[in-house]
């Protein structure tokens, strides 16, 4: 059984191998294509929550800038409990191409 963490970093590992298929069809300068491999920028946040019943539980939040060359950075909002930081990478990705 493979685990969601481990699933979800196979998103991100199957953008990475897409973009370089298209790179390497494109042939896209070499430069180029090391920075749109990885992402602007990454954010991790850490907020706690007090229910009702007065126990704490702490939240994880994640926020990727793949690229900003074309404008700002687009991305929806997710809330779930298996959310990993590859899956923010890979959709942050696709989110360039989208926009592109």
């Amino acid at each position: 059984m493979v685990s969601a963490q481990s699933a979800q970093r196979s998103v991100w590992t199957v953008a990475q191998q897409k973009l370089d298929a298209a790179a390497q069809r494109l042939r896209l300068d070499e430069g180029m294509h090391r920075v749109l491999r990885v992402p602007k920028r990454e954010l991790e946040v850490h907020f706690p929550v007090r229910f009702d019943d007065g126990h704490v539980e702490v939240f994880v939040g994640y926020r990727v800038h793949h690229n900003l060359n074309r404008g700002p950075a687009t991305g929806g909002v997710r809330f779930t409990n298996d959310l990993t930081l590859d899956l923010v990478r890979a959709n942050a990705m696709w989110n360039t191409w989208k926009a592109a």
